[in-house]
């Protein structure tokens, strides 16, 4: 049987640095938001989670014709984002072999990628482009409960490194896994790639 693949998409934050929405922010012809799960279900995943927070109601309803699961962080307030990502895989564990990861604001990167890291096998695979780790994150399924057990520091990447699984970096030829936007200097940049796209 081929391998069933999720997808966790964090989207609870509150953007603070922004100064809007940054999920329900343009990113081409749709939002950041949705270009991702467009770009994720493209490249082959069948179970999508989306995990709201801050907007959730706004949010919700502006994916409510995806296709998508949506789960709340109801405590986005004063948690941090792994305890979004334990919610979204908590939600997605035993329903797939695989999952990938990102937040909702690495909207560019693109099938293609996802496709390769697919095709890897490895049970980690994190994507780097120009020498620099970026977004998705592959995370085979065993991996999931290291990661809903831990209580350290440094958020999923802690959790990751303290898994017991060797991470596959996989060079990619796609700028787009480095493109997080915290700032407005960060968004005109991915508007700029997108008009490109």
């Amino acid at each position: 049987m081929p391998l069933k693949t999720g997808a966790v998409i964090v989207a609870a934050g509150l953007s603070s640095r922004m100064g809007g929405f940054k999920p329900m922010l343009k990113a081409g012809s749709v939002s950041m938001v949705q270009r991702v799960i467009l770009t994720l279900r493209q490249a082959g995943a069948d179970l999508i989670v989306v995990v709201t927070g801050h907007e959730a109601e706004l949010l919700e309803d502006h994916l409510s014709d995806m296709g998508v699961v949506c789960i709340r962080n109801h405590r986005y307030m004063d948690s941090q984002m792994l305890d979004s990502v334990k919610i979204g895989l908590s939600c997605i564990r035993g329903r797939c072999d695989r999952v990938l990861f990102t937040p909702a604001d690495v909207p560019m990167f693109t099938p293609d990628t996802v496709k390769s890291m697919l095709e890897d096998g490895s049970p980690l695979v994190i994507p780097v482009y120009d020498g620099r780790e970026g977004h998705p994150l592959l995370i085979a399924s065993e991996l999931i409960p290291p990661v809903l057990c831990y209580g350290g520091d440094n958020g999923l990447s802690g959790a990751l490194k303290n898994c017991g699984c060797e991470r596959r970096l996989l060079k990619v030829n796609d700028s787009g896994v480095l493109f997080d936007v915290d700032t407005p200097e960060d968004y005109s940049k991915v508007m700029a790639l997108a008009s490109h796209n």
